[in-house]
């Protein structure tokens, strides 16, 4: 019976004193990363051409970044307010409204949350100073 006892012991490196030894080589981690989504539409009076960033376009926090031209002259847009509205259209859940704010340099930049992972609907509200508006509709799927 000792000897049934000791040899579990060594087979099971259970005896006092012993150390287990390292992998021979480590096992690789991956890290899950996901990319930036991103979408190029028009208005829905075709007036602006629209690219829309989300990044990482999970469920949580994401960056949201919109750049604007004008099609009839090529020009970027600065000069505008734009508000950034999701609606979730798998289920129903409150629509969340986001400002966007001006980098000065053409891009409109805010942070936001997708609550889950499903298909989404992003409406961009485009404003301009003489209060003519014009919007443009974005479907999204964020994973689950």
């Amino acid at each position: 019976m000792l000897l049934g006892t000791g040899l579990l012991k060594v087979f099971s490196g259970a005896l006092p004193g012993a150390a287990s030894a390292p992998p021979s080589h480590p096992t690789p981690q991956l890290a899950v990363t996901s990319l930036p989504w991103s979408a190029t539409v028009l208005t829905t009076d075709r007036l602006i051409l629209v690219t829309l960033e989300i990044d990482p376009n999970q469920t949580g926090t994401n960056s949201f970044t919109v750049k604007l031209v004008a099609m009839g002259t090529g020009r970027a847009l600065s000069n505008v307010s734009i508000s950034l509205v999701t609606t979730m259209l798998d289920m129903k859940m409150a629509t969340t409204s986001i400002v966007m704010h001006p980098d000065g340099r053409g891009h409109f930049h805010s942070r936001g949350e997708l609550l889950m992972g499903g298909d989404w609907e992003i409406r961009l509200l485009i404003r301009f100073a003489d209060q003519s508006q014009h919007e443009a509709r974005i479907r999204l799927l964020t994973p689950v």
